[in-house]
């Protein structure tokens, strides 16, 4: 197989299609998620949080921003194959 340089090394990836299910569609969801409850405890649980130049009421808007978000661009899956796929799960 022959590949262009070029091309492998301006590739980035972006994670599958909106609505197209992979086998690592959950998994990467999940890492999002994971990022935004280590920042949230980071920011606003640790020695850090005394030190925040914003509001602690500032960044947990924020932090509710990047959730919805975070929630609007998850994958949703017609036939779910895991309790982790179904959107009730999401709803928690």
């Amino acid at each position: 197989m022959d590949s262009d340089d070029d091309a492998i090394e301006n590739a980035r990836f972006s994670g599958p299609e909106p609505g197209v299910k992979s086998e690592v569609s959950i998994l990467l969801r999940q890492i999002r998620l994971r990022k935004i409850t280590s920042k949230t405890r980071t920011l606003l649980y640790s020695v850090k949080a005394s030190n925040l130049s914003q509001s602690k009421e500032e960044f947990v808007q924020c932090l509710v921003k990047e959730l919805e978000e975070w929630r609007d661009t998850s994958p949703l899956f017609l036939y779910p194959d895991s309790p982790y796929e179904t959107s009730a799960y999401m709803d928690l």
